[in-house]
């Protein structure tokens, strides 16, 4: 499930990816492109990070998705440490989040 800003929460459907590059989620409006946001991440059933992580992002590309009636959002995450990347990417492999790039590597 993801909560962005005052919105309430999304749960999100099976092409939800979250890698340590960024994530890609639905929202029922707009986020505006190049905007910097703050995130708040704690993982999801079976899959939890061992504390939550606040981070932050920029949108990429926010898209219409009309089969689902919501927008997709692609975000970069920026400034994350070493660390918190690799609790990221574990936390992707065990849930099948990852991305098809992070998946090649």
């Amino acid at each position: 499930m993801v909560c962005c800003e005052d919105q309430e929460p999304e749960y999100q459907p099976e092409t939800f990816r979250f890698c340590p590059l960024g994530v890609q989620f639905l929202t029922r409006h707009r986020l505006p492109e190049y905007k910097q946001i703050e995130l708040n991440l704690v993982g999801g059933p079976g899959a939890q990070l061992p504390h939550p992580a606040r981070c932050e992002g920029v949108v990429v590309h926010s898209e219409y998705d009309r089969h689902r009636r919501r927008f997709r959002n692609w975000i970069l995450f920026i400034n994350l440490s070493d660390d918190i990347r690799g609790h990221f990417r574990c936390l992707a492999e065990k849930s099948g989040w990852l991305c098809p790039h992070c998946e090649n590597f």
